[in-house]
């Protein structure tokens, strides 16, 4: 089962954060944690070991950076991490059906396995892990390019799960991990 605790990461814009309340009222019985930037890096050095913090910081492309800091919250705690303008319409239980939870928004590119408005999966999951591991070569491997293209949420996911095809929402099984994807 999926942690009950929801992350919103928002920009320091007080307009963004406009379904934080609908959260909470649709979720009570999830704890709801508001992340901005200057929080994401506070809770890296206060929270994490050094490796984590350095490659935190190695990373030079804020949108990865964040991205990082998303993998390492759901390793190390699991949950769900929500980007702040994603409306809910219906409570999580309703439809989480899985340990491990992915989110394709139609209006990205409909080639990526998954999006950036939500993740979610229980704490230490062997997928995440892998991913962190990867960032973490790369930073001690002096790696400066940070390119987008390569080390966004989405491309990294790809990475790691690997399916024949994705067609759109459904529960799909990897290494007798079952993953659920939303649409």
């Amino acid at each position: 089962m999926i942690p009950k605790q929801i992350y919103i990461y928002y920009e320091n814009t007080p307009g963004k954060i406009r379904y934080t309340n609908k959260w909470r009222s649709m979720n009570p019985d999830y704890g709801i944690h508001m992340i901005s930037y200057e929080s994401c890096k506070n809770i890296m050095k206060n929270q994490f070991s050094k490796i984590f913090y350095k490659t935190f910081n190695n990373i030079n492309e804020k949108k990865i950076r964040l991205d990082f800091f998303k993998f390492c919250i759901l390793y190390h705690y699991g949950g769900i991490f929500i980007e702040n303008d994603l409306e809910p319409l219906c409570s999580i239980d309703s439809f989480f059906k899985t340990d491990f939870v992915l989110c394709k928004a139609m209006e990205e590119n409909t080639d990526n396995i998954c999006s950036n408005q939500l993740i979610a999966c229980n704490s230490e999951s062997p997928l995440i892990k892998q991913i962190l591991i990867d960032y973490i070569e790369a930073s001690i491997d002096g790696h400066r390019t940070w390119n987008p293209s390569i080390w966004n949420l989405s491309k990294k996911m790809e990475q790691v799960i690997t399916f024949e095809t994705i067609n759109g929402w459904g529960i799909y099984n990897r290494n007798n991990m079952m993953i659920q994807v939303l649409q």
